[in-house]
């Protein structure tokens, strides 16, 4: 173990920390119980845990896969995760939103300004305050994937 950790001299390092247990203190006799409980409910409590969150990722997906936004899964880079993230921010599909809809609630885009007609530029302006902030970081975490793992003419982009 010591090797695979990088450690250098591991077999004298073995030795040391051999030594090293026999000169610590014992545990007091009359704790060992006592703290052998504890070790046995904390391993408890941690399977329990980890059949808990395994369960509510089962169904999750499940829900997931009833919605149109399963779709997400299949694009390299967004998993179940981010695709349920997306999905429970997003609430179910609305035919009348226009992708500029969804961007601007989502924050990723900022307001524009223009006054003065059409001879005038246009402003930009910042990020409207009643953004979906956690649906922008959703975005953000997708967009990084697509950067990790994405197809080349999506990672171009």
């Amino acid at each position: 173990m010591l090797c695979r950790h990088g450690i250098r001299d591991h077999d004298e390092a073995a030795a040391k920390l051999i030594e090293f247990a026999r000169q610590a203190l014992p545990p007091d006799p009359v704790r060992v119980p006592t703290l052998q409980r504890t070790l046995a409910a904390a391993v408890d409590l941690h399977r329990c845990l980890h059949r808990n969150a395994l369960e509510l990722r089962r169904e999750a997906a499940q829900a997931l896969a009833a919605t149109p936004y399963a779709l997400l899964t299949s694009i390299p880079g967004i998993g179940f995760v981010l695709a349920a993230g997306l999905a429970g921010e997003l609430g179910p599909p609305d035919p009348h939103r226009t992708l500029d809809q969804t961007c601007g609630y989502a924050g990723i885009v900022p307001r524009t300004y223009q006054s003065g007609g059409p001879d005038k530029p246009a402003v930009q302006g910042k990020v409207g305050p009643r953004c979906n902030r956690i649906l922008k970081d959703w975005t953000v975490q997708s967009a990084m994937k697509l950067l990790l793992y994405g197809p080349n003419e999506i990672k171009d982009r």
